[in-house]
């Protein structure tokens, strides 16, 4: 696997799908990618695909379980265009890269970040609870 300067896979022509391919083989597919919009889930939908798959915008929902301030923190951040999320090679156990939140700012600087996690260090520890 190549990375970039920044760590992030590097992406070739392998990782482009064929969707009139995939069209064709008359099985539902979804398309992911930072494109919730409707307007996104249109194209996803004139190219054949079932939908859209949404992750980040469920992880920030009032349901994700994510404790309220750090939902309100990333939306506020997603919102002003300052949320930083990559693709991290290394957080997944099955090599598949994942998406995180990058720890650039307070206060994630002080955050371990695997997954689409954002694990705090426990009261007093110093460590991840």
């Amino acid at each position: 696997m190549r990375l970039d300067e920044a760590g992030e896979p590097v992406h070739g022509p392998r990782d482009h799908p064929d969707l009139a391919k995939m069209a064709a083989l008359g099985l539902p597919f979804w398309l992911a990618g930072g494109q919730a919009s409707p307007e996104a889930v249109a194209a996803a939908r004139a190219e054949g695909a079932a939908g859209r798959q949404v992750g980040s915008a469920f992880a920030l929902c009032e349901e994700s379980g994510m404790a309220a301030h750090l939902r309100e923190e990333l939306r506020g951040r997603a919102h002003a265009d300052t949320l930083t999320v990559r693709n991290d090679p290394y957080a997944s156990p099955t090599s598949f890269p994942m998406l995180r939140l990058s720890p650039d700012a307070e206060p994630y600087a002080a955050a371990d970040v695997v997954a689409d996690v954002v694990e705090w260090p426990a009261a007093g520890t110093g460590s991840a609870g």
